[in-house]
């Protein structure tokens, strides 16, 4: 199974700790699940912006517009990774006005690849998920009838119901996401209200594993579906 951790209400006097802990997270997370890494983030005015990484020891180190890495790419061409296949980003990265991350590793149940690393990211809500969902062409049939979907991986069908449902501003909405979902599922999304609130949402199904730490050096919870993070 992935791994997942999530933080919210973060300060700006503890950001940069927040992203310590976020890195520091990221190798211990990839020891059985590393067929990618990538997180999400929100800011105080509601602005979503997300990295993901295929190869998980490259998380936090490799950004796309870095210079060291570019200049490499030049120097070697096609004797490396091309740099489209092992790192995607959504959004301006703003990791200083960041108030709530969440983190995932993936252990793949479907095909390995950077456009099934998590987070998944429909109509302003960003969401990774831990588990299966045995019905996820049902669902996908009844919140994305166009088509829209980026990935194969069952997850991203979680993340079209949630829009669907407007759990956001409909709380009550979760109820009917619950019942269109079959599987083993414990989620983290980041969103915002109608009102440009942003939020950060986390549910699971009845038998899922999710735990709580008060992390003084961030002065947040952390929540994860691994006892041991």
């Amino acid at each position: 199974m992935c791994k997942i951790a999530m933080m919210s209400g973060i300060k700006p006097k503890y950001i940069k700790n927040a992203w310590e802990l976020s890195k520091a997270l990221a190798p211990y997370m990839s020891h059985s699940d590393d067929d990618g890494f990538g997180y999400a983030a929100i800011t105080k005015s509601g602005d979503i912006f997300i990295e993901r990484w295929l190869d998980n020891d490259l998380a936090f180190k490799y950004k796309e517009d870095n210079k060291h890495d570019k200049a490499m790419k030049e120097q070697l061409g096609e004797a490396i990774v091309p740099l489209e296949s092992n790192y995607t980003s959504v959004g301006k990265v703003d990791k200083n006005n960041a108030v709530a991350i969440i983190l995932h590793s993936r252990m793949a149940t479907c095909a390995k690849g950077i456009k099934n690393v998590h987070p998944f990211i429909v109509d302003n809500v960003a969401l990774i998920h831990n588990g299966v969902i045995s019905n996820h062409t049902q669902v996908l049939n009844k919140y994305d009838a166009n088509n829209t979907k980026m990935s194969t991986c069952d997850s991203e069908a979680i993340a079209f119901a949630y829009s669907g449902n407007k759990v956001g501003s409909v709380p009550a909405g979760i109820k009917e996401l619950g019942q269109d979902l079959s599987g083993y599922y414990a989620c983290g999304v980041l969103s915002k209200t109608e009102s440009g609130k942003p939020y950060m949402d986390v549910f699971k199904s009845a038998s899922a594993n999710l735990y709580g730490a008060f992390i003084p050096q961030v002065d947040a919870f952390l929540y994860s579906t691994s006892l041991d993070i």
